[in-house]
């Protein structure tokens, strides 16, 4: 069934490359919400990479998957490549023109986005500046935050789904953050007292 909605909802473009990387992302952030509530049931991950870009949480009858589009992480890689690195302006625009020629494709307006794609490949011209890593360690970790949010903001809404009471989720939230923010606080505290004494 799931099979069947992937291939009529979204314009699959093969395999997913990193599926192994986004499993491993995703088992973390469910570890760290099974840990605090124990009554949570992750939906099954699957990854896709199609041209649609979306995560998103479906239910099928009982069955929960979190539906994550590899092609969403390459995308946060190229906007985080055209910030950290690219010294032509031509290159943003090219890349917004190809993700309007996407767009405009996969909304079946196909010489629109034969028009976009035609002026990206013009605009980016010779140009590749932003595949030159100035701070690559950086570019990487924003990428990979991008990607950890997103799996995070769609678990969230399967977490709000399965418990109903969101008040008592949200005061246990605020009483583990109040406790970090103090034993932060008294810890630097107590820091800064040791080092007043020395």
């Amino acid at each position: 069934m799931i099979k069947v909605y992937l291939e009529n909802s979204r314009k699959l473009l093969g395999k997913p490359q990193n599926e192994r990387l986004i499993a491993v992302k995703y088992s973390m952030i469910c570890n760290i919400i099974s840990n605090q509530f124990d009554w949570f049931a992750s939906p099954e991950l699957i990854v896709v990479r199609s041209q649609n870009r979306v995560c998103e949480i479906l239910a099928i009858n009982k069955d929960e998957y979190l539906i994550y589009d590899e092609y969403l992480s390459n995308s946060f890689d190229i906007l985080n490549r055209l910030l950290y690195n690219s010294q032509n302006e031509y290159e943003r625009y090219s890349y917004l023109k190809k993700i309007t020629a996407e767009y405009l494709n996969l909304n079946r307006m196909d010489n629109l986005a034969l028009v976009y794609a035609m002026s990206a490949k013009i605009e980016l011209g010779n140009s590749r500046s932003y595949l030159n890593d100035r701070n690559e360690i950086r570019r990487m970790q924003i990428s990979k935050i991008a990607e950890v949010f997103a799996l995070s903001h769609e678990l969230a809404h399967s977490f709000l789904k399965q418990n109903g009471d969101i008040s008592k989720i949200l005061e246990k939230i605020r009483h583990k953050a109040l406790g970090l923010l103090n034993s932060k606080l008294s810890t630097r505290f107590i820091h800064q007292k040791q080092n007043a004494i020395n």
